[in-house]
């Protein structure tokens, strides 16, 4: 008897209608939106990690004991320019801890004497010493030191040419952004290979992520040649650029992600890629 009716079912007409109906349902199912008190709560996790990062500075390069100094570098001036300023806030700016430079700096009458009619060399560290409460701008060369407030050119003794080679030394190096890269890549690997176990195929529209993209792309570029060209940029300015990056990404996703599981898995990616940018922004 039951095989019978199991027979008569399976003659019974295909609705293809209904069929591509309940097919639409489960692949076109939209994450679940996040309420007003998550969004807000993302939204303020990113911003205190630019505050803690870029906005507090650290407090001993803010004091100084009576009598005693502050020493904050630049790598790579030149002459009739100035890059250093007295806070690591600013891109290319190095909190110099070196006694051997700091002694230099605390003597600096004992080691160099006024000339005239000379000019800088071609390898420039500028320096922003603070003592007292003043500040006092200096560009030290492989021939003589300047200082920037007076006009006054110094030729220094045997010990000069030590304490160059220590100002002259390039500290904002990110060299970790060689291996940035290969996270992203590991982590596209990663998503990759989630969706195809899952059997899904899902892209980001160019019509979305490339406007985002190339815009990002010019506003980071022309930031890294102002820097390299003109000037140490505030760092606190910098980190609006990852955060409207990934307050902009983050909307994207959730208008075009098919399901939850491609949602998350997009929010990690861009969550990574915020971190990131982040770090390399921290190390300039």
């Amino acid at each position: 008897m039951l095989d019978k009716q199991l027979q008569e079912l399976k003659q019974l007409p295909e609705d293809k209608q209904l069929k591509e109906k309940i097919y639409r349902q489960l692949h076109t199912k939209k994450p679940k939106r996040f309420t007003g008190l998550k969004e807000a709560l993302l939204l303020t996790i990113m911003i205190a990690i630019a505050f803690f990062l870029f906005i507090l500075p650290p407090a001993q390069q803010t004091t100084t004991s009576a009598g005693d100094i502050t020493l904050f570098t630049a790598f790579g001036g030149e002459p009739g320019q100035f890059f250093a300023r007295p806070s690591t806030l600013y891109t290319g700016v190095y909190h110099e801890e070196n006694e051997q430079l700091l002694d230099f700096f605390r003597t600096f009458d004992e080691h160099m004497i006024v000339t005239e009619d000379v000019k800088l060399g071609e390898h420039i560290a500028d320096i922003v010493m603070i003592q007292n409460g003043k500040q006092t701008r200096y560009q030290m060369s492989d021939t003589y030191l300047l200082n920037v407030d007076t006009g006054v050119f110094y030729q220094g003794d045997e010990t000069y040419e030590d304490a160059f080679n220590i100002a002259y030394t390039p500290h904002n190096d990110p060299g970790f952004a060689i291996f940035m890269p290969i996270v992203v890549i590991i982590l596209h690997g990663v998503i990759s290979n989630r969706y195809k176990k899952a059997n899904i195929t899902f892209e980001i529209p160019v019509k979305y992520n490339a406007p985002v993209i190339m815009g990002f792309l010019v506003i980071m570029g022309s930031s890294m040649f102002y820097h390299q060209q003109i000037g140490p940029i505030f760092k606190p300015l910098l980190i609006i650029f990852p955060v409207a990056f990934g307050l902009v990404m983050w909307k994207i996703i959730k208008k075009i992600a098919p399901s939850p599981f491609v949602y998350r898995m997009e929010m990690i990616r861009v969550l990574v890629s915020f971190g990131l940018l982040i770090l390399l922004l921290w190390s300039m």
